[in-house]
């Protein structure tokens, strides 16, 4: 006979008692479990209970039966949840004479929370298979989102968080390793030995300038070289330029040929050699991914680095351009800064949930272009929220010829390392070769 799933109510009452009434008579037993349970471990009236003992603990308050109950009666819950009766809160405080009894019980709740967060998922999916109005990428995505957001119940009572004399040991061996650091070099040398050797897994690199500085160069270029020179996976996700444009740009970088000669098919036969030539090089950069979806998002995004990683080809590189023009998804902001904000902050939990440096270009507000000194800083970027905050480094750039074309230094970038999180900041010169879609190195030391 199938079991009616529907109407299980997919729970141990007894077992949730046990660690409630464990709680109440033992401080330290109720510590542990507040640091490996949470509320969603206790349906009904029992989440109600864990909540008051939580909150007690929290201000250093007794967890005894009366002060449960006056906790939960001065909000209402008593009345409302529990009835307005307080036998139900001594009968939990009788359930467990032994509080130690709490540590055998509690992996039987995660289990069922887990249970249920495995049933809410298969509703979910349900739900999205009925869809029609999205593409399957993005289906699939929302799919690994909802199976990520309804089983991660716990940290199922593991000891996440060491003592630092735990945490010695492993930063011993960390300074006895000789093996250098993992990073993803940016191509650029005199970059790359400020910021310690390239770009690091899990950081947010911000590259900030106004239109027409080449931010979408930079960011194609430090693409390019990963995929291309690195030979390792890097997903460009583009939301302002076609798949057209951006292999124009590749291919002008990649075979010295001007970008406008490209753009106008208007090639010489040197021109045409130089590019079937380097096509030749290029055909076999399976790695590079360039999605010019206008309309990716977040979801879209990590399904895509998802499909990387289950073909066994994980990105190392994320680069998304620019902040600006993506659009949040769910529930909206009150305003546009505020939805930039929640955007940069989720791009850094993506850099730290696929353990890649994730490099984002931002448009910087037209404050710059009113001084004297048009040199970008990071106030620049304020207008834009939290993305100072939540950037590890922020890249501007400057090119005195964007604004004078007989400027002394015309042909010449700066790169400004405005923020460095883990290091020091200075400014990079570079050579602009826009004609060639690039930024050439002009380190004399390479």
């Amino acid at each position: 006979m199938t079991p009616e799933f529907d109407t299980d109510p997919m729970r141990d009452e007894h077992a949730e008692r046990i660690v409630l009434s464990a709680m109440m008579n033992s401080a330290d037993v109720a510590d542990d479990m507040i640091a490996g349970l949470n509320e969603s471990h206790f349906p009904a009236a029992h989440g109600a209970a864990f909540r008051a003992l939580k909150a007690l603990r929290e201000a250093g308050a007794p967890t005894e039966p009366h002060a449960v109950r006056a906790w939960l009666d001065a909000r209402g819950e008593l009345q409302q949840i529990l009835g307005g009766t307080g036998k139900f809160v001594i009968d939990i405080f009788e359930a467990a004479p032994v509080p130690q009894n709490a540590y055998h019980y509690a992996p039987i709740l995660v289990d069922w929370a887990s249970r249920r967060g495995l049933d809410a998922a298969a509703t979910r999916l349900r739900r999205l298979a009925r869809t029609g109005d999205i593409g399957t990428e993005e289906r699939i995505g929302l799919a690994a989102d909802a199976l990520a957001e309804h089983t991660d119940v716990s940290d199922q009572l593991a000891d996440t968080a060491p003592t630092l004399a735990a945490a010695l040991p492993g930063y011993l061996d960390r300074l006895e390793d000789k093996t250098p650091d993992q990073t993803l070099p940016t191509g650029w040398t005199d970059l790359d030995r400020l910021l310690g050797g390239g770009l690091r897994p899990g950081q947010l690199v911000v590259v900030g300038a106004r239109p027409g500085m080449g931010k979408s160069v930079f960011m194609l270029n430090a693409a390019y070289h990963a995929a291309v020179t690195l030979r390792v996976p890097a997903l460009f996700a583009s939301l302002e330029m076609s798949r057209t444009e951006l292999m124009d740009r590749i291919v002008s970088h990649a075979a010295n040929v001007d970008l406008t000669a490209l753009r106008e098919r208007n090639l010489t036969e040197d021109q045409w050699g130089r590019v079937a030539r380097s096509i030749d090089r290029l055909g076999d950069v399976e790695h590079l991914v360039l999605d010019d979806d206008p309309g990716v998002g977040l979801t879209g995004i990590r399904a895509r680095l998802r499909k990387m990683r289950r073909s066994g080809d994980p990105a190392r590189l994320l680069v998304v351009d620019y902040l600006q023009l993506m659009q949040s998804e769910g529930r909206r902001a009150d305003n546009r800064v505020a939805e930039v904000s929640q955007l940069s902050r989720a791009l850094k939990l993506l850099a730290k949930e696929f353990d890649i440096p994730v490099v984002v270009g931002a448009q910087l507000n037209r404050e710059v272009e009113k001084r004297t000194d048009k040199r970008p800083i990071l106030a620049d970027l304020r207008e834009s929220g939290s993305i100072e905050q939540d950037a590890d480094i922020v890249i501007m750039l400057h090119r005195e010829d964007a604004y004078d074309k007989e400027a002394p230094r015309a042909g010449e970038a700066d790169f400004i390392v405005a923020k460095h999180r883990n290091g020091p900041t200075s400014t990079v010169t570079a050579a602009f070769q826009g004609h060639h879609s690039r930024f050439m190195d002009m380190a004399t030391d390479r």
